[in-house]
């Protein structure tokens, strides 16, 4: 399935490099189709969501199945209230718990700071992340993590002090704030996350290589949930009244000049 978020963005940008004539015309052409897709988004969140085991799962959407980049879900993010009753992002990825010699690798991921809170899930020891940990620039408690219940029983035997221990992440430390709800497996249907991380120290992890400002980079899932009554034609009316600003603040620049070489008579 392709929304027209991914129609108008994310394969107008990829095909830019090759044919920015076509190109052109694509991006000037932001909002076709948004009328099919609405079914399509309808399917998805009633088939596939609801296995989810978070509360109101019926009121989750996923704004499409491929990724988006972080400076995107900063735009959504800063219009959450706007759009929706609150989002998130993630990103699965795999770990490397090893402190020296073999790897340790577990399945991972990061998320934005309101993922448990839209989720609706509470943490079955300690506590969730916030947005505040999420902050990449003054995070005041440094890098935290979230582990599931079944890591935190297999590795800790379920004991209460792995709250406040450290776990070394791609040879960053993180501190354990909680363990998540039994049978909770993150945001992912039919993958299973053991250490969740917020979205923001994906830059500490991975140094130079960061994704967080590239506007390049697609690797990121969003998902927000609807508000009471909200209908998923709504919520796409609502994404596309803002689609022009979120646009202009995340292509690329290089991107632009192109766009205005072949725009040009």
């Amino acid at each position: 399935m392709r929304s027209w978020f991914t129609v108008d963005w994310r394969d107008g940008w990829r095909s830019l490099r090759t044919t920015p004539a076509v190109t052109s015309l694509a991006v000037l052409s932001l909002g076709l189709g948004i009328g099919a897709n609405s079914a399509l988004f309808s399917i998805y969140n009633g088939l596939m969501l609801k296995s989810l085991p978070v509360a109101e799962a019926d009121r989750l959407v996923l704004i499409d199945q491929d990724s988006w980049t972080n400076p995107i879900w900063e735009e959504i993010r800063a219009r959450q209230d706007q759009i929706a009753d609150g989002a998130f992002a993630w990103s699965a990825e795999r770990f490397n718990l090893s402190t020296s010699g073999e790897t340790d690798l577990v399945d991972g991921l990061f998320a934005s700071g309101r993922i448990f809170d839209v989720l609706g899930v509470s943490a079955a020891r300690g506590r969730t992340f916030t947005a505040v940990d999420d902050d990449r620039r003054s995070a005041p408690n440094g890098p935290v993590a979230v582990i599931s219940h079944g890591f935190w029983q297999r590795r800790f035997s379920g004991a209460d002090d792995a709250i406040g221990r450290t776990l070394t992440i791609n040879r960053v430390p993180f501190t354990i704030v909680g363990v998540t709800p039994r049978g909770f497996f993150g945001p992912d249907v039919g993958r299973s996350a053991d250490v969740m991380v917020p979205l923001g120290t994906e830059a500490i992890v991975n140094g130079a290589e960061s994704a967080l400002d590239n506007r390049s980079s697609w690797w990121l899932n969003i998902m927000l949930r609807l508000k009471r009554d909200q209908t998923i034609a709504q919520l796409s009316e609502r994404l596309r009244g803002v689609q022009d600003q979120i646009r202009a603040a995340t292509l690329p620049q290089r991107f632009y000049r192109v766009l205005l070489t072949n725009c040009v008579p």
